[in-house]
């Protein structure tokens, strides 16, 4: 009987998951410039200098959702991707906070997501603008740090973080020299190996867009905490996909 029951059901895989594969990682991350070209195209600058982040990531996740059903970015289609969610509740890796909620959340089809729930693609939007609190401080403390203490996609190698660069931070901005330079005071300051933060592996291959999308840059980061079996994480790579909106 319980042969029958399993039938076409993949067997449970316990946590941490591997990988996405990098042409799904891509895929991804082409959905997300391209939904947010589209964006750029139909609000006015007015609406998005004056827009909070909820709006924005609200604005981004409706034109991803018809993205995916137009089917115009190449492999971003229903047969490989679930329709992205907003705001999808998530708990911690010791379960002590069970309503967490990451603001993009990708999954893929064929994955049991009532046995692995926490095996997707997860993404952490931040406004960045130096004349208000948005700075690269709160984008580290209030989102990238959420990655590294186990909040939010502790059971994958890797994840991602969205920048709305604009007003102030847009001239001129480079991700890497930012997040650099934010790095280099916080590092002496860390007594914490979860809190360690390396250095940045600039993807060299990839080209910058000319249409506001910054080149993505990534930084890998030590995590501490253990997992329910008392296994290791492994360390974490974030992508930074950042727009350049003014």
């Amino acid at each position: 009987m319980n042969g029958y029951l399993s039938l076409g059901r993949p067997p449970r895989i316990e946590p941490p998951y591997p990988g996405w594969p990098s042409e799904q990682i891509a895929t991804v991350e082409e959905a997300i410039a391209e939904a947010m070209r589209r964006v750029r195209a139909e609000k006015s600058s007015r609406d998005i200098f004056a827009a909070q982040e909820n709006e924005l990531t609200n604005w981004l996740h409706r034109m991803l959702w018809r993205l995916l059903v137009e089917q115009t970015v190449p492999g971003f289609t229903c047969d490989v991707f679930s329709p992205p969610q907003r705001g999808a509740k998530t708990t911690s890796h010791d379960g002590s906070r069970v309503s967490l909620e990451p603001d993009l959340s990708f999954f893929r089809c064929g994955i049991a997501m009532a046995d692995n729930p926490d095996d997707g693609w997860f993404c952490e939007c931040k406004i960045l603008d130096d004349g208000s609190s948005h700075g690269v401080p709160n984008y580290i403390k209030d989102g990238l740090m959420r990655f590294v203490i186990g909040d939010y996609a502790w059971a994958m190698p890797s994840a991602q973080m969205i920048g709305y660069v604009r007003h102030a931070a847009g001239k001129g901005c480079v991700p890497a020299k930012r997040l650099h330079e934010q790095f280099a005071k916080l590092e002496p300051k860390s007594g914490k190996s979860y809190a360690v933060l390396t250095g940045l592996l600039a993807e060299k291959a990839r080209e910058p867009h000319t249409d506001g999308v910054l080149q993505v840059h990534a930084t890998t980061h030590a995590r501490g905490f253990p997992l329910r079996d008392e296994c290791a994480p492994g360390p974490i790579t974030l992508r930074h996909l950042w727009f350049q909106l003014g």
